[in-house]
């Protein structure tokens, strides 16, 4: 079966800062399992800045991200990909890939957008009119082959599909759906990683800084004593993990003792408040008139008593049910709505090393970092 070999798809750009030129320039680490990383370089004009995080990484980044422009400009907003299933997020483009649809299939799904198709030594512009599977026999041998069929010029006008050479929708939002879904599905091979954009506006190339918390292994210690001739010489290192995907190179690393607060709320999962379900209430139809026997005139006034008291009583109930609620509700659940969902503590003093030279730690090692030299007059005791 013959198809085309590629699918020409003119997709106009935004202009992007990857984390590459926006590099990690300062570590803190905590003992809590904790680290604050901050980037910082310079922007363009209107720019957007993506990270990449895995999914837990951005439960903590979302909650504690912090963006400083030094020279006017701002942050328009930040999006980060969703949780939900790929197959469903690409359902939702006009375009469905969600099936990997074949190349036949794709152009179906296109019926009625305006193309641009190029031949061998001409160029069409015509909206698609559809894609038809024409299957013919050799032998034993079975082959499908397909024909798009175009309106140009209120004509119809059929090529095979092997023929045509490069074909491109005209309408850009199309084309940048199409370059978002197939992002999309590139990016779902790798779904450990999550991407994060920041929109970012101003003028002019200017220096910002990036600061954002994540999960960190805990930072070790050990020591060692030399004795000599009544001197002793103490050494402490610090051991430290760098176990992501991105090199810590030419950073200023802090290392915090003690245990400082520490705790996880996830935004990042949509969350849905309970609400009651109140059924609506109905009131029953009036009963169809019937003929039968005669019946006497007091009879006939008590069931009509008995219909007018059914009919005005509905909505009297109704009404009592009404403003059950009284006025003050709504100004009580604003209050208790306001009330503080967290309380803190003592959280005791810490202790901080910051190193003096600037460290590397190339990504998934780790490193051995001097923290203490230092010489003590000592007596020796026998124990």
């Amino acid at each position: 079966m013959k198809r085309i070999g590629w699918l020409s798809l003119m997709v106009a750009g935004t202009a992007m800062v990857s984390a590459a030129e926006l590099p990690v320039t300062s570590i803190t680490l905590y003992s809590s399992g904790v680290g604050f990383f901050e980037r910082a370089g310079a922007v363009q004009g209107e720019e957007s800045l993506v990270l990449s995080f895995s999914p837990d990484q951005v439960v903590d980044v979302i909650r504690s991200m912090v963006y400083l422009d030094q020279g006017g400009g701002s942050v328009a907003s930040a999006s980060y990909e969703s949780r939900e299933p790929l197959s469903r997020i690409l359902s939702t483009f006009r375009v469905d890939l969600s099936d990997n649809p074949g190349l036949g299939e794709l152009l179906n799904r296109m019926r009625g957008e305006t193309m641009t198709f190029a031949t061998a030594g001409r160029t069409y512009e015509g909206q698609l009119v559809g894609v038809e599977e024409q299957v013919r026999r050799e032998d034993d041998t079975v082959f499908s082959e397909y024909r798009n069929t175009f309106l140009v010029d209120g004509a119809l006008v059929g090529h095979d599909l092997s023929q045509i050479q490069s074909l491109s929708p005209q309408d850009p939002a199309l084309r940048r759906e199409l370059a978002t879904a197939l992002s999309l599905v590139a990016d779902g091979r790798t779904q450990d990683r999550k991407i994060l954009t920041l929109q970012l506006q101003g003028e002019g190339e200017r220096p910002v800084r990036l600061g954002y918390l994540m999960a960190c292994p805990v930072w070790k210690t050990s020591y060692r004593m030399l004795v000599s001739e009544g001197k002793v010489s103490l050494q402490g290192w610090a051991h430290v993990d760098n176990p992501s995907d991105e090199d810590w190179e030419d950073v200023q690393l802090s290392l915090v003792s003690g245990q400082p607060v520490s705790f996880i709320q996830n935004l990042y999962d949509p969350i849905y408040a309970p609400r009651p379900v109140v059924p609506y209430e109905t009131v029953s139809g009036a009963a169809p008139q019937t003929f039968g026997n005669a019946v006497g005139s007091s009879r006939l006034r008590k069931s009509e008593a008995r219909r007018e008291y059914g009919a005005a009583a509905a909505p009297a109930m109704m009404l009592a049910d009404a403003v059950s609620f009284d006025a003050g509700f709504a100004e009580e659940a604003m209050v208790e709505s306001a009330l503080p969902a967290a309380s803190g503590g003592e959280v005791g003093e810490l202790f901080a090393y910051k190193l003096d030279e600037r460290v590397t730690v190339p990504r998934r090692q780790s490193a051995m970092l001097p923290i203490l030299f230092a010489s003590l007059d000592a007596t020796p005791l026998s124990i």
